[in-house]
């Protein structure tokens, strides 16, 4: 059984950052992580990650909630 919280997936992220492109794995293992936010949460607390660790400058997407506005201004 899996015990690891967000603040544990978080604390992954933190510490695997900094490895990205100079270390094997650490691309995966963010995105293991990320993986597990998202089940554990949902898509906004691994958005709220990605953000927070500066993420998409290293190449991660926030994920799609359908709960951002319409970039073209549309009304749905």
């Amino acid at each position: 059984m899996n015990t690891n919280t967000i603040a544990d997936w978080r604390e992954t992220i933190r510490k695997e950052r900094r490895y990205v492109g100079r270390k094997p794995y650490s691309h995966n293992i963010i995105s293991i992580a990320l993986g597990a936010i998202a089940k554990i949460a949902g898509d906004e607390e691994a958005n709220k990650a990605i953000t927070d660790f500066n993420l998409d400058s290293l190449g991660w997407n926030i994920i799609a909630t359908g709960k951002e506005p319409d970039p073209v201004g549309r009304q749905g």
